[in-house]
C-alpha cells in the first residue's frame, strides 16, 4: 500500500491487524535500510494481535526517492508518518525507531506528544 505525501512522493507502508483494539506498534527503520530490518519484531507483535504499522521512509525500499536533498529532513519524515496515521485514523501509538528512525521517532514524539503511548529508540 502507498500513501502520497504532501509533496507528492509515494511512501510504502503496511498495516496489519487493523481491527485489533490494542494500541498499534509503529516500526521506523534507519538510514540505508527498510522495513525488513524489523521483520522478526513485526511477526512477534502481529502474532499477538497487535496492529502493526511499518513503512519504508522516503528514499528507502519501495518508497519514492526524491532528488532534492531537502526532501530528506527528519521533520518531513515524521510528517509522513503522521499523515499515514491520520489516513488510517490511528490516534495513539507505540513507536519503535532504529538508528536514524530513532531520531525520526523522537521528533515525532516531540511534535505529537498526545499520540504516543510509548517510545523505544535503538542505536540512535
Amino acid at each position: 500500500m502507498f500513501f502520497l505525501s504532501r509533496d507528492g512522493f509515494r511512501i510504502y507502508y503496511r498495516l496489519l491487524n487493523r481491527k485489533s483494539p490494542k494500541t498499534p506498534v509503529v516500526f521506523v527503520h534507519g538510514w540505508m535500510s527498510n522495513w525488513t530490518c524489523f521483520k522478526p519484531e513485526i511477526m512477534y507483535f502481529s502474532r499477538r494481535n497487535y496492529p502493526v504499522l511499518y513503512l519504508d521512509l522516503r528514499g528507502h525500499g519501495r518508497s519514492d526517492k526524491p532528488e532534492k536533498f531537502e526532501s530528506y529532513s527528519l521533520e518531513i519524515m515524521q510528517e509522513d508518518i503522521n499523515a499515514i496515521l491520520k489516513k488510517e485514523k490511528i490516534r495513539k501509538i507505540n513507536i519503535v525507531g532504529h538508528s536514524m528512525g530513532g531520531m525520526v521517532s523522537l521528533l515525532f514524539c516531540v511534535r505529537n506528544q498526545g499520540k504516543v503511548k510509548s517510545l523505544v529508540i535503538i542505536d540512535s
